[in-house]
């Protein structure tokens, strides 16, 4: 039975007008079993209780009740021993624990994660992408030569350089030399517009973005693609372009990002 205490100078029908009716249900104080443990368990101020927790009671809960009204008995569903365990381990160690430090420790828990499952982004015989055009061609660099996109950023020349080089730009503190990849290799400018990004790739730490027209997703490649044989393409791309390969019906060349931040002609960019 719920009861409500009286408001200070309120009368007793002032109080009767104010508490629920009798058949319908309180939802602080008639929800299910279920409901009241994880409440206690944050009462208590711990980290101990994952909102994993209190949505799977919940649906047991609810399924049930809706059991009990068709007057079916459902088995008790037991957790997983494994999934059991690791919930108390992980209760135990953060009961009572500064929250920062939960925190802490499950950001650490998820790094780890990533890390372990680092094999399902290079899975054997599978290479992963990200596409892009310059000019006309259609070219696909690594993801792990490719850390970031951007769109094109405010950059602010620098005097006495190649024209190829744009000048540089600030990255959340870092300053980053901007290459016009076209004018590069080709020696026409990249024309900007909306669709116009850069590619953030790296020489040794130091990040480098490269101006491209396009960037076109992730594009795959397995040991069923077969590279195609490209006569007559430029000596300049074929530096930098090792393999071509059709997908979709369009031809993409196999763009090294490596190759580029070795070149020596890259790597001095003074007029």
């Amino acid at each position: 039975m719920n009861r409500r205490r009286r408001k200070p100078g309120s009368s007793p029908e002032d109080h009767l007008s104010d508490a629920a009716p009798a058949d319908e249900p309180d939802d602080m104080h008639d929800a299910g079993p279920a409901s009241a443990d994880a409440s206690a368990g944050f009462e208590d101020g711990a980290f101990d209780i994952a909102m994993g927790d209190f949505i799977a009671a919940e649906s047991r809960a609810q399924s049930a009740a809706e059991a009990e009204a068709a007057g079916l008995t459902l088995p008790e569903a037991a957790e997983p021993a494994t999934a059991a365990a690791s919930r108390r381990a992980t209760r135990s160690e953060t009961s009572g624990a500064d929250p920062y430090a939960v925190l802490a420790e499950y950001e650490r828990r998820s790094f780890e994660h990533v890390a372990a499952n680092i094999d399902v982004v290079h899975a054997a015989g599978l290479w992963r992408g990200i596409g892009f055009r310059v000019g006309e061609r259609r070219l696909m660099a690594s993801i792990t030569e490719v850390f970031e996109i951007l769109p094109v950023l405010h950059h602010t020349t620098v005097p006495g350089t190649q024209s190829w080089l744009l000048g540089v730009v600030n990255v959340r503190g870092t300053l980053m030399p901007l290459i016009d990849l076209r004018r590069y290799i080709e020696g026409e400018r990249t024309p900007l517009g909306d669709t116009s990004r850069l590619l953030v790739a790296r020489h040794g730490a130091n990040p480098i973005g490269l101006l491209v027209e396009e960037v076109l997703g992730q594009r795959s490649l397995t040991v069923e693609n077969d590279p195609l044989r490209l006569e007559g393409d430029s000596a300049n791309w074929a530096r930098f372009v090792p393999a071509h390969f059709e997908l979709e019906g369009n031809l993409w060349g196999v763009f090294s990002i490596a190759a580029l931040v070795t070149a020596t002609d890259f790597l001095y960019a003074a007029a």
